[in-house]
């Protein structure tokens, strides 16, 4: 139905109106909230690293179907956190070990020695500033290579 959008009765509304919010105001009362929002999420990430780790090393090996979309659901959820707050080295390692999990599952094998190697780069990269730049560029390219290398064996196996 095209037109039939109301107006939303957010911040907006009273930023237009004469009597409404300072924009000024309106501006830093939500950066203040982003900032608290920022700190409730890296304590998340601090859970949610914690419980990849434990995930990783509760479950089968090899996993089962549901073991290994859990595994897969925690590291997606890091990778949504860290990327909505600009967590970029967390981010990264985070979708690293979502697409080792989906290289894994389309091929019907499982490596728990990658998929750990994976988990603990996460949980290093959740402390990303005490890491120097090229130290986390050159975890994230050992990550890929050892992605890489586990398709070309597949693929040679084949």
């Amino acid at each position: 139905m095209v037109g039939s959008f109301k107006r939303s009765a957010g911040v907006s509304q009273f930023l237009s109106a004469t009597d409404g919010l300072d924009r000024g105001l309106a501006v830093y009362m939500a950066e203040s909230g982003v900032k608290d929002l920022r700190q409730d999420a890296l304590r998340e990430v601090i859970s949610r690293t914690n419980n990849l780790a434990a995930t990783a090393s509760a479950i089968g090996d090899p996993p089962t179907d549901e073991e290994a979309q859990q595994l897969h659901d925690l590291a997606n959820s890091i990778f949504s956190v860290a990327g909505t707050f600009e967590l970029h080295f967390l981010a990264k390692t985070s979708r690293a070990l979502c697409e080792l999990l989906n290289i894994l599952s389309e091929r019907g094998m499982w490596r728990r020695d990658i998929v750990q190697l994976h988990c603990d780069a996460v949980r290093a990269a959740r402390d990303e500033e005490t890491l120097h730049q090229s130290a986390q560029e050159e975890m994230l390219l050992g990550l890929e290579a050892t992605r890489a290398s586990l398709q070309k064996s597949n693929e040679g196996a084949r």
